[in-house]
């Protein structure tokens, strides 16, 4: 606890934006989010990095949002 958290993951490129705004509400600012855009079979995509507070209400919500969203979610493990 109290370390820092990482989940990645995919997402439809149109719901980008949608994503980051979600994040920083539910963390109130405190989670970084990384949008990488790219095309699969004449699909826009997104991949996605978000590092936050390692707390289990965070990493709770974080997970939620994350999992709303149509894609991939994949946990990082810990580093170190």
């Amino acid at each position: 606890m109290g370390g820092t958290g990482m989940v990645a993951g995919t997402c439809i490129a149109t719901e980008a934006e949608r994503m980051k705004k979600l994040l920083f509400r539910v963390t109130r600012g405190m989670a970084a989010s990384y949008f990488r855009q790219y095309e699969q079979e004449g699909v826009q995509r997104c991949t996605y990095l978000v590092i936050f507070n390692d707390n289990p209400a965070d990493r709770t919500r974080v997970t939620k949002v994350c999992e709303s969203f149509l894609g991939t979610r994949i946990e990082v493990p810990e580093l170190g």
